[in-house]
């Protein structure tokens, strides 16, 4: 059983040190400034002072550098509040089925879930699952009809050879009667293990691959998820096969059954 958990990766921790580095080096400025400045007035000629306007400036200088970082630093945590509040809230996630636009997916134990949509009939398609190292392990031909289509691949290549666990990415080429290639979305489905941040970023962990949450597309309990969620999309199929509804109908319900 995959561990759950909410992590915050290291892009805050990073932002956050450069406010203390600077804080630091101001500090430490600051205090040689000091010492240099009490070296002098001791060792000032009485008969020719030193110049109070000239370290008065340098006073105010470093008075309102550290204000400055120190805006910077108030602003940091700010940040740090607010992504760690975002991370919070995806919690809710962790332990669910999502749907996500996408095309890369952890394929565990002889099982990975993929989905394409095709926006109108297709005379041709070609189904590749791609390794790590851009080797096209396994192709054959897919459904033709428009709509939503699921592809779960059994991880075996096109010897019938079981695959070692890993990421593999699904490449899916439709083409018209013409020859004309067709445009194809891809998704992918799977458990969300953990969530955290990346670059600012809100991210789930979806069966080991890192996946952006405005990239969620649908969301449901493990439990329900496959049965339901294919008991519909087959249904709908089924209805524009056998003519009782017409492709723009079949789209929208199949997008509006994977929400």
């Amino acid at each position: 059983m995959a561990t759950s958990s909410v992590t915050n990766t290291t892009a805050t921790t990073a932002t956050t040190s450069k406010a203390t580095i600077a804080n630091n080096k101001l500090a430490d400025d600051f205090d040689q400034f000091l010492t240099l400045l009490t070296t002098q007035l001791k060792n000032q000629d009485p008969t020719n002072p030193l110049d109070t306007n000239e370290f008065t400036n340098q006073l105010v200088l470093f008075t309102q550098t550290e204000q400055l970082v120190q805006s910077n630093s108030n602003l940091e945590s700010l940040i740090s509040l607010s992504e760690g509040q975002q991370v919070a809230n995806a919690a809710s996630y962790i332990g669910k089925v999502v749907d996500a636009n996408g095309d890369t997916i952890q394929m565990t134990d002889g099982s990975a879930s993929y989905h394409y949509r095709l926006p109108e009939n297709a005379e041709k398609v070609t189904v590749n699952i791609i390794d790590e190292s851009g080797k096209v392990v396994r192709s054959e031909a897919g459904e033709t009809t428009a709509g939503v289509h699921n592809y779960e691949w059994d991880g075996k290549d096109s010897e019938g050879k079981l695959l070692d666990d890993g990421q593999y990415r699904m490449s899916v080429t439709a083409l018209d009667a013409k020859g004309k290639t067709i445009a194809v979305t891809t998704s992918i489905t799977g458990t969300v293990d953990s969530v955290g941040i990346t670059n600012g970023n809100v991210v789930l962990n979806v069966n080991g691959v890192e996946i952006p949450l405005s990239e969620v597309t649908g969301i449901r309990d493990a439990s329900a998820a496959t049965s339901e969620a294919d008991a519909t999309l087959k249904a709908l199929q089924q209805l524009y096969n056998s003519g009782l509804i017409d492709q723009s109908t079949l789209l929208a319900a199949q997008e509006a059954a994977a929400a």
